[in-house]
């Protein structure tokens, strides 16, 4: 008999991201200078960019909490007299 488990994860993704380039640091100052250190400095540095990219990703109101109010612009029929439109026709003034 199969058992359900779930796992609820207690922190966030870029809380654990953040916490993984934390500890690849605190490994590599362990490490005398060399390509052992440097794998690890760089597995930081991609830590801290894929935070970086989640932050980003997110829309503005949740970042700032706030909503935005999304403005239309107007739509401007034939601008300029004498403009032919789409279908080969010269637009007419009394529009």
């Amino acid at each position: 008999m199969s058992s359900d488990i779930r796992i609820t994860r207690m922190l966030s993704l870029q809380e654990r991201l953040a916490e993984e380039a934390r500890h690849f640091r605190l490994e590599a100052g362990k490490l005398p200078p060399g390509h052992e250190r440097d794998v690890l400095l760089t597995k930081a540095r991609h830590s801290d960019t894929a935070v970086q990219m989640i932050e980003r990703s997110k829309p503005v109101e949740a970042i700032t909490g706030s909503h935005l109010q999304v403005l239309e612009r107007p739509v401007c029929e034939d601008r300029h007299e004498g403009h032919e439109s789409a279908l080969g026709e010269a637009a007419s003034p009394d529009r």
